[in-house]
């Protein structure tokens, strides 16, 4: 996960985040056109769907995720949690 500035000695520290390429995937699959709906599946077995790029955001340093969901339910999706990503294609819209 991504940690803040620290502060050491005076001396403010950046600790860096390596983006994991699966948070690239759902960024890209966010800006593909035309809109495939697909699911994120979470290391702890959930699946999080999302339905349009209305639905979901990539956080700027693609730490995290979140989908909102249509019953108005927020989902914060770590990335390192992010275990793969389905493409529903029988929901796919032209």
């Amino acid at each position: 996960m991504f940690d803040p500035p620290r502060h050491l000695d005076d001396k403010i520290i950046q600790i860096s985040y390596v983006e994991p390429s699966i948070t690239a995937g759902i960024r890209e699959k966010l800006e593909k056109r035309p809109v495939v709906p697909f699911t994120i599946h979470v290391a702890d077995e959930r699946a999080v769907g999302v339905p349009t790029p209305d639905h979901a955001h990539v956080q700027p340093n693609r730490a995290r995720i979140v989908v909102f969901t249509e019953d108005g339910a927020l989902h914060i999706l770590p990335g390192l949690l992010i275990s793969g990503i389905t493409v529903n294609s029988e929901q796919s819209t032209s």
